[in-house]
């Protein structure tokens, strides 16, 4: 059986009202008897904030063979979401460390199998087996502000949503390198850093993308078994 199909769902994504600032009330002793009662603000308003909009198509196929003692499915996506909601990064100066806001887009593609066999079935003993494997890549496809990276966050577009932007690391100073390490105020025993731009100082621009805090595939088998009243299964899964 073939399936296709499309639609556009929204999700809020944060509780309820998390567009406006909250005020928390406390009560102070001044002295021995003086109490004031006080009001401050403990969350940053964002009157912008909106729902997530994610647009998505789906192509599937589910099959049987041998009498249903085989079957699966197999499934394609492509999902975009527009106005993804994460929690940005912003400066103290601010009064506040982050601000829930829709930061942007991301496009979400990937593939799903799964299969279930009855492997052995006879009127005092069965043996099923299920399958999975599921692969998924994603990337941000634009920002919010307009911009192509933001580093404060570790978005970049491009690239995917937890990407690992880091320095390279090349081995550790020797004693051999005393000279070279003090460039940088380091000492023999300190790691080695890639100086990219070869500028003589490490900073951001010596980082370099080394992959992604997703995997690449996971996957999963369980194996079940049956004798008259006794029952055993067992998981295997792994993420690749």
């Amino acid at each position: 059986k073939l399936r296709f199909s499309y639609g556009v769902s929204g999700n809020n994504g944060v509780s309820p009202y998390s567009r406006f600032p909250t005020v928390a009330n406390a009560r102070y002793l001044f002295g021995t008897t003086s109490v004031v009662n006080t009001s401050s603000v403990t969350r940053f308003a964002n009157k912008n904030l909106t729902w997530e909009r994610t647009n998505e198509f789906n192509l599937g196929v589910d099959f049987e063979l041998y009498k249903g003692r085989i079957g699966g499915t197999i499934d394609v996506y492509n999902r975009r979401t527009n106005g993804i909601i994460m929690n940005r990064v912003m400066s103290i100066l601010n009064g506040f460390t982050s601000l829930t806001d829709n930061v942007g887009s991301v496009n979400n593609k990937g593939i799903e199998f799964s299969l279930n066999t009855t492997n052995i079935k006879t009127d005092s003993f069965s043996w099923n087996t299920s399958l999975n494997v599921a692969s998924n890549s994603n990337k941000i496809v634009s920002l919010a502000d307009g911009s192509q990276r933001d580093e404060a966050n570790g978005w970049f577009v491009g690239q995917p949503v937890g990407v690992v932007w880091t320095y390279d690391q090349v081995g550790y100073w020797s004693e051999s390198e005393v000279a070279d390490a003090k460039k940088y105020g380091l000492a023999p025993g300190s790691i080695k850093v890639r100086d990219i731009d070869n500028s003589g100082t490490i900073n951001n621009a010596d980082k370099v993308f080394k992959g992604s805090l997703f995997p690449k595939w996971s996957g999963g088998i369980t194996n079940s078994f049956a004798y008259k009243n006794i029952d055993l299964a067992f998981t295997v899964t792994t993420r690749q």
